[in-house]
């Protein structure tokens, strides 16, 4: 929905209306620029629709501050809390041992090399098991805990 709905703002059209085709019946960008193509009515924006989307970079929040002068020509007003930059704190030196702990840490990230990956995964069934091993058999089991079984019976199975 995040491109869909900055397509639909740029465009300073409305486009809760559609019917989404993407899961859970969400509006995609597809459905945006297919609407777009079909020359499909869509209200215009309003400032209470642009009140509602969240403001994620600051280069979105100056967009979001100019279209509702555009769209409905009514100001946003962007409050900034005020950060405290009074305290105080020490300067402890590090001892022996922290000064190892932070030459291998540094070592560890230099000298060998680091990739990441990610990747979205649904738990609601992994959810549901803690919750039923919970009531049922009285047995506290982490996420982290059934994700490492999974996973080592996997390897087990498949050890390649």
């Amino acid at each position: 929905m995040p491109s869909a709905r900055h397509l639909s703002q740029s465009r300073g059209v409305d486009a809760t209306v559609l019917v989404g085709s993407g899961k859970g019946g969400r509006v995609t960008k597809g459905d945006v620029l297919a609407a777009l193509a079909n020359g499909t009515e869509m209200p215009p924006l309003t400032s209470s629709v642009l009140a509602s989307a969240p403001v994620d970079t600051p280069a979105a929040a100056t967009q979001a501050a100019a279209a509702p002068a555009k769209a409905a020509s009514s100001p946003v007003v962007a409050t900034i809390p005020e950060i405290s930059t009074q305290g105080s704190y020490e300067d402890v030196p590090n001892n022996n041992m922290r000064k190892v702990i932070a030459k291998r840490l540094t070592e560890s990230k230099r000298d060998v090399p680091h990739f990441y990956t990610s990747m979205e995964v649904e738990l609601d069934e992994v959810l549901s098991l803690r919750k039923m091993l919970v009531s049922k058999h009285d047995v506290k089991v982490s996420v982290n805990d059934l994700i490492i079984r999974s996973s080592a019976l996997a390897l087990r199975d498949v050890p390649e």
